[in-house]
């Protein structure tokens, strides 16, 4: 969870299911303060596993149907909760904003065909850097995967 520059949040990723949402992230959502002052604001999926695009539906009820949503396009087939693409077939990196916030989106052909990092610009002590966002970190297991994790990494 990130607080966007209005003052609300961004998700990256959803968990895995409705059930998580319900009983984790909404709940440490309004702890942090979710209201309509502070609203869920949209959420960046880092590929297209269930466990981590799988509470994306659920998100829709109680946020509604125009929270943005995005997910690499080699991640979207069969994804039915009116996602916004970030367009995988490049590797150029793209934008996406959430309440203000810009999350420089990477497709990385790594862990899936729409594998997304995130770079998102902020400030600590007085210096500008990029917060690096991935979704996974895994062990390959076999030469073809290493090669793939090697080339999403050298992009980054």
């Amino acid at each position: 969870m990130l607080e966007t520059v209005s003052g609300g949040f961004a998700l990256i990723d959803t968990l895995n299911n409705s059930s998580e949402v319900e009983q984790c992230t909404i709940p440490a959502l309004e702890s942090l303060g979710l209201s309509d002052a502070k609203p869920q604001e949209g959420v960046l999926i880092s590929h297209g596993h269930g466990d981590h695009d799988g509470g994306a539906d659920a998100l829709r009820a109680p946020f509604g149907p125009s929270l943005p949503i995005y997910i690499g396009s080699g991640d979207a087939a069969g994804k039915t909760c009116g996602l916004k693409l970030v367009n995988t077939e490049t590797t150029d990196i793209q934008e996406a904003s959430i309440g203000g916030t810009t999350i420089y989106a990477q497709p990385t052909p790594e862990h899936t065909s729409g594998n997304l990092v995130g770079f998102v610009p902020v400030e600590t002590e007085g210096e500008r850097q990029l917060l690096l966002l991935k979704g996974h970190s895994a062990v390959p297991r076999n030469l073809e995967t290493a090669l793939q994790y090697l080339a999403g990494t050298e992009l980054q």
